[in-house]
């Protein structure tokens, strides 16, 4: 399997609009100021106040930072609202949910079955790093595999999984690869 990045035109984060908006240099970026920005939601608590969010500076430019580099994969910051992300990071506690663990379990058996097909060896499942959720039903994931063989060392794989409903043969790999070592080229304005 390839260890490189795909081309940024050919990604899916760019197909579907992820990460397009963030490939564009913001012009508060290079403000050395860590300006604290604070966002009411329409959203209301259980005493019906509007949710109040807190926003730094330095953690919108780490979210882009995490974007451009991994074109989504590897965050580990939850996307500021005002920055109007498509992008929910689905922590470990989540995927206990039933419903993230369904979608997660058949987006695993799906890639498996491609990697496998891919390589012609027989890859098992060992761990999910990072699972990132998005609106328009897109699953960033990266996880790890390995050969069955007796000697086989992890490896770690990105991927992205349309993921439209609840049934396996609705699911539809978008890209799976193996994690490259350095941030991705983003061909970018930045």
């Amino acid at each position: 399997m390839e260890k490189d990045w795909p081309p940024l035109k050919d990604c899916p984060q760019m197909k579907y609009g992820m990460i397009n908006r963030y490939m564009r240099k913001f012009k508060w970026e290079d403000d050395p100021d860590d300006e604290t920005i604070t966002e009411y939601s329409s959203d209301e608590d259980e005493d019906g106040n509007r949710r109040k969010h807190v926003y730094t500076r330095s953690s919108m430019k780490k979210f882009l930072q995490q974007v451009r580099y991994t074109r989504g994969y590897d965050l580990d910051i939850c996307p500021p609202n005002c920055l109007d992300s498509p992008f929910m990071l689905v922590t470990s506690n989540n995927l206990k949910c039933d419903e993230y663990q369904l979608q997660l379990n058949i987006a695993i058996e799906l890639l498996i079955d491609h990697i496998n097909d891919k390589t012609g060896k027989v890859y098992k499942y060992v761990d999910t790093l990072k699972f990132v959720d998005s609106t328009n039903r897109v699953f960033l994931m990266t996880f790890t595999a390995k050969e069955f063989a007796a000697d086989a060392e992890e490896q770690t794989f990105l991927a992205a999984v349309f993921a439209p409903g609840r049934y396996k043969d609705e699911y539809e790999v978008l890209e799976c690869f193996l994690r490259p070592e350095g941030p991705a080229p983003t061909d970018a304005m930045v």
